[in-house]
């Protein structure tokens, strides 16, 4: 074993002998203690992340954070990248700021083995599998599950884990209520939204809308994005739970990355997404769901000359994906066995002309990928103990089969600490126009255990490995072997005041050379200082630094530390109706933190407004 595997287990073993030795010790905490610190996980919290349906988080054998509505209502975020660039072992690559395109990896994957999902259907695009997360807007999450490490055996290609994106339900307790927000901010940045929500009897109703631009915090780099999204469900004796979810987006930006060159791009699209969720019991134990969804994408790309403006090539992309799944349960008090099937049928077509295309008028490309996928999941419960086996097949038209498998051990040590492992076997798809690179496969093993059993501290460690054939995403040839640690903390509040960070280390090295493997972070680092009252105020430090280990080539700047401050106050205007006022300082020391020399971060900027409950 690779001496630096050894150096990673020995650190793992000794932390988590540590902790043992505090367990014979633990005092008894208050009900109001036990609920602030919840070990990471909350004993009475479901995920379903990992098996498509409800599982107790103790039960969980994978590495999973969840980002609920209020932490993303209290950072004052705007899209969802913005969200998870402060989650640890999630690295965020912004090209200029709110509302311009980004790029997420997980402990340094390929952008494009991230699998996405919003309410059971998959997000990532038919061309190159990859999602651009500054145009999902945050106000209609109610929840974010995010699996690090591979998640092929429940979930096909998915490599690099998955961000499972679950949106808010209707209120029942009332007809009508909602939320109405804005806010301005420097460079002309603007945001404003509506939101309603309610129920009558066994129909409920959720709807947002919003709309966000900018002037853009790099020098001639603007954005627009406006988007609707729309839920009805019927809860009946016949039909189970019924739920029509509608939703649409649009982008415009403009931006000179490639000044020197004389170059300037112009881009817009547009998403439409429907889907129909079911859920009937067909008995007390035995639950049957399906999903049937539609998307469509239009896109293009115009780039110009700056000084004559004229057209130096022009990009069209129409991508539609039309499919199911269907998930059969059966869950006793011993025992949770999941059999789901997917299929997907997805088409692109793409056009270009000018130089980007050789100078000839108009070159086609069009492609279609149609992917079926069969898996079967167990939880078996055992005491203080369960074993969660999942295995995988996939099919497609266009890079043939594969399979996937896992196998997931946890140990609830004490009713406030658990020991969990899980290792397996999972690949993730090439980008679409590049068949002949074959699928990238990757063999992984992690391990972590989650405790609050200590006085004032929450403590979560976990320890990962994987190899990949053909993981490198512009050849696809070779090997890569990454691993490496992820260690976090939160302390209990005193005096209404917490403290939280996290920080994560990837060794990542090609086999074949025996080299370092560059422009894979090396390390990151997260913080975050919380006060709150829980009644009128609360303050939110954030912090964050990635290491980027970039190549010279890229003109890359990552010295320095990223904080974030957002102040809010509460108004308490009648029994069911709040105002809240909201400040926002980003990036307060001013400070450079970014990959690419042509797309800084943004600088120090600032933003106040208003929300208004009901």
């Amino acid at each position: 074993m690779h001496r630096l595997t050894l150096q990673i287990l020995r650190v793992f073993f000794v932390v988590l002998v540590l902790t043992a030795m505090f367990v014979p010790h633990a005092r008894a905490i208050s009900d109001e203690e036990r609920k602030t610190l919840e070990m990471f996980f909350d004993e009475q919290d479901r995920v379903v992340t990992v098996t498509r349906t409800p599982k107790p988080i103790s039960q969980v054998a994978e590495n999973i954070t969840v980002i609920t509505a209020e932490q993303i209502e209290r950072m004052n975020a705007h899209t969802l990248d913005e969200v998870l660039v402060h989650v640890a072992g999630v690295q965020v690559l912004t090209y200029g700021g709110p509302g311009n395109a980004s790029m997420i990896f997980v402990y340094g994957s390929e952008f494009l083995h991230v699998r996405y999902i919003l309410d059971g259907v998959s997000l990532n695009g038919v061309t190159d599998g990859g999602v651009d997360t500054s145009f999902i807007p945050v106000q209609s999450i109610d929840r974010i599950e995010i699996i690090k490490g591979v998640s092929s055996s429940i979930w096909g290609s998915a490599t690099g884990g998955v961000i499972n994106i679950i949106t808010k339900s209707p209120v029942k307790e009332r007809a009508i209520g909602g939320t109405i927000s804005a806010s301005a901010g420097s460079r002309a940045t603007s945001d404003a939204r509506v939101e309603l929500t309610g129920s009558l009897e066994n129909l409920g109703y959720y709807m947002t809308v919003s709309g966000l631009r900018t002037d853009g915090f790099v020098t001639n780099n603007n954005a627009e994005l406006g988007n609707t999204f729309g839920k009805v469900v019927l809860n009946s004796s016949l039909l189970g739970e019924t739920a029509l979810n509608l939703g649409y987006s649009s982008y415009k930006r403009k931006s000179v990355f490639f000044k020197d060159f004389n170059i300037k791009d112009e881009g817009s699209g547009r998403y439409f997404l429907s889907s129909l969720y079911g859920n009937y019991n067909i008995s007390d134990n035995i639950s049957l769901s399906y999903n049937i969804y539609s998307k469509l994408i239009h896109g293009s790309l115009v780039v110009r000359e700056i000084d004559t403006n004229n057209v130096y090539s022009r990009t069209r992309l129409r991508e539609f994906n039309a499919g199911g799944t269907l998930l059969l349960n059966h869950s006793t008090d011993m025992n949770k066995i999941t059999f789901g099937s997917e299929f997907d049928n997805g088409y692109f077509d793409n056009s270009e002309d000018g130089v980007f295309a050789g100078n000839s008028p108009m070159t086609m490309l069009n492609r279609r990928i149609k992917k079926l996928g069969l898996f079967l999941s167990d939880t078996i419960i055992l005491g203080d103990f369960s074993l969660s086996p999942s295995v995988r097949y996939d099919r497609t038209n266009v890079f043939g089969g594969d399979y996937s498998t896992s196998l997931g051990i946890t140990w609830k040590i004490t009713d406030r600490t658990l020991l969990r492992v899980i290792g397996g076997r999972g690949f993730s798809l090439p980008v679409l126009y590049r068949e002949s690179l074959g699928l990238s496969e990757v063999y992984y093993l992690q391990a972590g255990f989650e405790t609050s059993q200590l006085k004032y501290l929450s403590l979560k460690a976990s320890c990962f490995r994987s190899e990949g054939k053909k993981e490198i995403f512009d050849v696809n040839v070779g090997k890569l072997r990454k691993q490496g640690v992820e260690a976090e903390f939160k302390t209990l509040p005193i005096l209404n005041t917490s403290l939280q960070a996290g920080y994560v280390f990837i060794d990542a090295k090609n086999k074949d050379t025996g080299e370092a493997a560059r422009n894979i972070p090396r390390y990151t680092i997260n913080t975050a200082l919380i006060y709150d009252d829980t009644d009128s105020f609360s303050a939110v430090l954030l912090g964050r630094y990635i290491w980027w280990n970039m190549d010279s080539f890229y003109i890359s700047k990552y010295s320095s530390f990223i904080l974030d401050l957002t102040l809010t106050k509460k108004i308490r205007i009648a029994s069911n109706s709040d105002l809240e006022l909201i400040f926002s300082a980003h990036n307060l020391t001013n400070s450079s933190q970014y990959a690419f020399g042509f797309a800084p971060n943004p600088g120090r900027w600032f933003e106040g407004g208003i929300r208004f409950k009901f």
